[in-house]
């Protein structure tokens, strides 16, 4: 024997579980984001008056923090020669103007920077804007030298500071 609320109790669950179920299927779904990686790219180039060719390069960083990518399979350049010009750290966002290369006429067509699962080469580059004659190229490379003659200058101070100290210990 059926009662009267054990009807509408059962009614009520049915009512919700559909509910449920069209509101679970008229959610929109969420849509994979693109991996995150840190892709180079060139700002621009000029061609010099002895055929060779400076380029100024950047990149997009799409982690959420700065990244360290070492040379290696995951940063190189070639060919070799310019190996080491490129930065090893990479800040979030996009960053114009970070590094520039001269690069000679003959390795155009065969330069390529290897980034974070991404190849930049002649190719994909050559839509690439010719620098205006006013824009300032990078002069400090990477930053690189700047760290080793802080790093250096350092180190002179730590020696000189221990050595006056023991100086003056002798005297006293």
């Amino acid at each position: 024997m059926r009662t009267k609320t054990t009807g509408r109790s059962r009614m009520l669950g049915v009512l919700v579980a559909v509910c449920v179920a069209v509101g679970l299927s008229a959610v929109p779904g969420v849509a994979a984001a693109a991996p995150a990686q840190v892709a180079p790219f060139v700002d621009c180039y000029r061609e010099n008056t002895d055929g060779t060719y400076t380029v100024v390069f950047g990149y997009s960083n799409t982690y959420k923090a700065s990244t360290t990518i070492r040379y290696g399979v995951d940063n190189r350049i070639s060919p070799t020669a310019y190996q080491g010009a490129q930065p090893q750290s990479f800040s979030v966002g996009t960053h114009r103007g970070v590094f520039s290369l001269t690069v000679k006429a003959a390795d155009v067509s065969t330069f390529r920077w290897e980034l974070d699962r991404t190849t930049l080469t002649y190719w994909s580059a050559s839509s690439a804007p010719q620098c205006a004659p006013s824009t300032p190229l990078p002069l400090l490379g990477n930053g690189t030298g700047l760290a080793i003659a802080l790093v250096a200058g350092g180190v002179f101070g730590v020696l000189f500071v221990r050595r006056m100290i023991r100086r003056a210990a002798v005297r006293a």
